[in-house]
């Protein structure tokens, strides 16, 4: 949260050797950094919100539907 990633190496190794795709919530870290490479680009999806952030159960239920990003590769 607030652009602090957890071990991305660790999730994307173990899931890679169950085949099983990773997908990114950078909600809250646009800009943050994971190892010198921008979170968001680590995984298979990324999903972004461009909210203002909020972590409180009303203020996300209030954000549904609004504007946000999706990166595949």
């Amino acid at each position: 949260m607030h652009g602090i990633s957890c071990d991305m190496d660790e999730i994307i190794c173990h899931a890679r050797e169950q085949g099983i795709a990773v997908i990114e919530d950078c909600a809250q870290a646009h800009g943050a950094l994971y190892k010198g490479q921008h979170v968001g680009l680590l995984s298979d999806i990324g999903c972004f919100s461009m909210q203002r952030a909020s972590t409180s159960p009303r203020a996300m239920a209030d954000s549904w539907g609004q504007a946000s990003e999706v990166r595949c590769h």
